[in-house]
């Protein structure tokens, strides 16, 4: 059942492959196979978090092939800070039948910022992941930072200026000196400098207006000893300048045929501009115009050759400028469509001053749906029926008897915008602490789905970051970084959708590459990353074959290497409840010649895919030239400090120290052992050998208690003392929320996500609704409740809100 589920697009593919084979239709076929359409989507529970909670999340497979499916057994995720790209951590979890369940704490002691996770699969093609999915959160904490960074304008920019002025300073966390001289670096777009602070911590920096090109924001970075911290200001901009792209409908203006010019404007940094313009035909005006929120507009025109035709800007606010519209030709072919998002039926209106046969295909550059011969006079419509369309983008060409394609637009099959899951709460407004009953049932239209569900503060969802399933699979990952939906849903705006797809849908693919594309093209090799090591005597390769253990909390399993010395680990040997620690041990060997290397792929992978892979963001942040003043005033407050680096505890830990010991047991700061609730980060320690500890019910408070054993490893040191031993990476399994138990009265209860659960299956026949209990806690105002999934062969994304007073 659940493969059905999962698989919900690769079957409909499967299925309407027809309409008889050509040329066109074959290289679109290789281009399919060449460059498949694989996705993944994650489900995080918010995407505002402070350091050391939880995050959440559920993975999706999408869109994949049948046979590789069964591949995909290892996720991986890792933390990337936006700032300098860095990957502060990366964990791994158990994968299976394209779906993915885990969690993983922010690490303690971060900075207030910009982030993103970036996660992938174990399967690759050479170096790429197949599939790789980013999400962008944001990071607020109160941590008192190491160093403290201040940047500001030496004196107010003014436009006449050819650089700014910046005077950096840097202190401890006290407002004192620092001994010693700190090393500084800087960067804008392509512009990167670097020196030293003096002896009163400061350093002049000197910022060309010249480099402010497609970016604003001054990046500085200082270290000092092994403490850094990053910081960073924005450059006034005196006037914005104003890029306006002009879209045709079907490509091309036409010397004699009306039809309607989309247009987006932007600034230079790509922020939407909403304003209005005016059209000029040979320098007189024609026609007023405006732009919405997005940017985005429209007008009716019917193009003369030998007349000139352009858009000028009337705003005040960006300097004078006039746009030029595409060059007209003198015959062509056009295409109209007043309405690109349907259901079942496209209307379709073919002008030209051409006449004769033409071929239309309905295609997604994949695959060619169907094609057939229109003949063209003057002007043709069209009703396309799209039954044998699989639901989301296809492409509609009008191509010449040389196969060359004369007039194109965009649209979308099968839009349906009927929520599927029905969601009830048994009230709409809560006190603190009081029981949500929260009942999810299927719509009679759907058969089976699966669906991962968040209940979290309302606030800890920005709109900036925001991402779901639906806009993600149909519109997102096909046609790249989209302008931020006002309504916070991309599908289900469709007035939205109209305007992207005259815009963005524009063009999107290129002929050039399935007239390129090659079967040997399709000739991918598909890999699963795989953790390897070897065993080395005095730096060099075995002479002969040896064997080491690998401990994964209680579990032990024996691994044999080569001759060499060389060995890969079992995944299964490596799979652990969240928070475990595993090892590799030599038995009986001396240390001081053997040693153990282990190479995790996964995490070098991360590193060579953050630069390819960097999420999507629609416009740059600035500052005007009137509010010079504020900026420095408001660059204090940006602060981005990465504090002091905890040293790397002992392999071994220490009884009873900060944070978990080597097995990952701790005790939270309420004295729970291995607490449900509170994480291992701040306040927790490694549990006392002998010592009775409370463990956690089901709601992850005190239950019963028990007398603590000792960690495994520990006894294996302690009883064999010439072993050695290695951290190698843990590929965990899921983790059970568990709300709060309110009977206790005893502390207060300020989680932000009430309520996560991996996933929840319902279908007609067992199980078409079931009711989910939380407890709200002590923090009031509104929360979200959010829901993400598959149901039969489409997605479902669905949102409503509660209050607590």
């Amino acid at each position: 059942m659940l493969k059905r589920i999962l698989y919900f697009l690769v079957l409909c593919h499967l299925t309407i492959y027809s309409y008889g084979q050509d040329v066109i239709a074959e290289k679109m076929r290789i281009n399919g196979l060449a460059n498949p359409p694989a996705k993944l989507f994650v489900h995080f529970d918010k995407n505002v978090y402070s350091s050391n909670e939880m995050a959440w999340f559920t993975a999706y497979l999408l869109e994949e092939q049948v046979e590789l499916v069964d591949k995909h057994t290892v996720l991986a995720v890792s933390l990337v800070r936006d700032a300098d790209s860095t990957i502060v951590v990366q964990e791994k979890f158990v994968m299976g039948q394209g779906l993915a369940f885990g969690n993983m704490v922010i690490p303690n002691k971060l900075e207030n910022g910009e982030y993103h996770f970036m996660v992938f699969t174990n399967v690759v093609v050479g170096d790429k992941p197949t599939v790789v999915f980013t999400q962008r959160i944001t990071l607020k904490t109160k941590i008192t930072p190491a160093l403290k960074a201040n940047i500001a304008f030496q004196k107010k920019p003014a436009i006449t200026d050819q650089e700014a002025n910046l005077l950096f300073k840097v202190s401890t966390s006290e407002d004192k000196l620092l001994p010693k001289a700190a090393e500084v670096t800087y960067q804008l777009g392509n512009f990167k400098g670097k020196g030293k602070t003096d002896t009163f911590g400061q350093l002049a920096i000197a910022i060309p207006f010249a480099a402010v090109k497609t970016d604003t924001i001054v990046s500085i970075k200082v270290k000092y000893e092994k403490d850094s911290a990053l910081v960073n200001i924005a450059m006034p901009v005196f006037k914005r300048n104003t890029k306006v792209s002009f879209y045709p409908e079907g490509g091309y203006l036409v010397n004699g045929i009306p039809g309607y010019v989309s247009f987006e404007i932007k600034d230079q940094f790509g922020q939407p501009i909403q304003t209005q313009a005016v059209l000029m035909k040979d320098n007189v005006p024609t026609d007023t115009l405006q732009s919405n929120y997005y940017g985005m507009g429209r007008f009716a025109l019917v193009p003369e050759t030998g007349a000139n035709y352009a858009v000028t800007i009337l705003s005040k606010e960006f300097a004078e400028s006039t746009h030029l519209l595409p060059q007209i030709i003198e015959n062509g072919i056009s295409i109209s469509v007043n309405q690109a998002v349907v259901t079942d039926t496209l209307n379709l209106t073919v002008r030209g001053n051409l006449t004769g046969n033409y071929n239309l295909r309905l295609h997604n550059f994949r695959e060619s749906y169907t094609s057939t011969s229109i003949y063209v006079n003057k002007i043709q419509r069209l009703k396309i029926p799209l039954a044998h369309l699989p639901k989301g983008l296809f492409t509609i060409t009008i191509s010449d008897s040389l196969n060359r394609p004369v007039a194109e637009r965009m649209a979308f099959a099968h839009y349906d915008n009927k929520e599927k899951l029905i969601i009830e709460t048994d009230k709409q407004v809560y006190q603190t602490r009081e029981k949500v009953i929260l009942t999810l049932a299927l719509d009679k239209s759907i058969s089976e789905g699966v669906f991962s569900v968040a209940v979290v503060q309302a606030g800890r969802i920005n709109y900036k970051n925001k991402t779901d399933i639906e806009s993600y699979a149909y519109l997102n990952s096909e046609l790249g970084t989209l302008p931020i939906s006002s309504s916070g849903n991309a599908y289900k705006d469709i007035g939205f959708l109209e305007d992207v797809l005259r815009i963005k849908g524009w063009n999107r693919y290129s002929w050039l590459q399935v007239e390129q594309v090659k079967a040997g093209d399709t000739l991918r090799s598909y890999d699963t990353m795989e953790i390897a090591g070897a065993v080395t005597r005095n730096g060099k390769p075995l002479a002969k074959a040896t064997s080491l253990g690998i401990t994964v909390d209680s579990t032990f399993t024996l691994v044999q290497t080569d001759l060499m010395g060389t060995f890969t680990l079992p995944q299964e040997s490596l799979i652990a409840e969240s928070g475990k620690k595993a090892f590799a041990f030599l038995n009986g060997l001396d240390k001081n010649e053997y040693k153990i290397s282990v190479s995790d792929p996964f995490a070098n992978t991360a590193h060579k895919n953050v630069p390819k892979h960097w999420p999507s963001q629609t416009g740059v942040a600035y500052a005007n030239t009137n509010t010079a003043a504020s900026i420095t005033a408001g660059t204090l407050k940006l602060n981005e400090v990465v504090v002091r680096g905890n040293k790397e505890k002992a392999i071994y830990g220490v009884i009873g120290s900060p944070g978990p010991n080597a097995c990952g047991d701790y005790v939270c700061f309420n004295n729970v052992l291995n607490c449900l609730i509170h994480s291992s980060g701040a306040g927790s320690t490694s549990p006392i050998v002998g010592q009775t500890y409370p463990t956690p019910n089901r709601f992850g408070k005190k239950g019963a208690s028990i007398v603590y054993q000792g960690c495994y490893i520990l006894k294996v040191q302690k009883t064999t003392p010439n072993n050695f031993l290695n951290y190698l990476p843990v590929i965990y399994t899921k983790k059970e929320f568990y709300g709060l138990d309110l009977l206790q009265k005893d502390e207060q209860e300020l989680l932000t996500t009430l309520f996560w659960k991996h996933a929840q299956y319902l279908n007609q026949k067992d199980q078409k609704s079931v009711k989910l209990e939380f407890y709200t806690g002590d923090i009031k105002g509104d929360f979200k409740i959010v829901i993400q999934g598959v149901n039969d062969y489409d997605l479902t994304s669905h949102e409503m809100f509660v209050k607590v007073n």
